[in-house]
């Protein structure tokens, strides 16, 4: 059993401390996206795979751009989505 208990402090919300603590017994959510999306604002993952990758579709016709995708993918395997991201990110690519 591990003891050890992390707490995570981000920016306020609307005048609202938040806080993640990991001292709430066997729980699961999906408020680790906010952790994920902080992280993504600072370093900008899906934003510099976006740059990397040449889009040769007519603009007129996107709906998703790569910087969705490549946000999406990565957030899902964050979150243990892989199966479920596949599926979607086939969806999204479908002319």
């Amino acid at each position: 059993m591990n003891t050890t208990t992390l707490e995570l402090v981000f920016p306020a919300v609307g005048g609202w401390e938040v806080i993640s603590r990991n001292d709430g017994g066997d729980i699961t959510s999906d408020a680790g996206l906010l952790l994920v999306s902080l992280a993504d604002k600072k370093l900008g993952l899906p934003q510099a795979m976006a740059e990397a990758i040449s889009d040769p579709r007519q603009k007129s016709k996107v709906e998703h751009g790569i910087i969705d995708m490549a946000r999406e993918r990565i957030y899902a395997i964050c979150q243990d989505y892989e199966m479920q991201t596949i599926w979607t990110h086939c969806a999204m690519i479908q002319p």
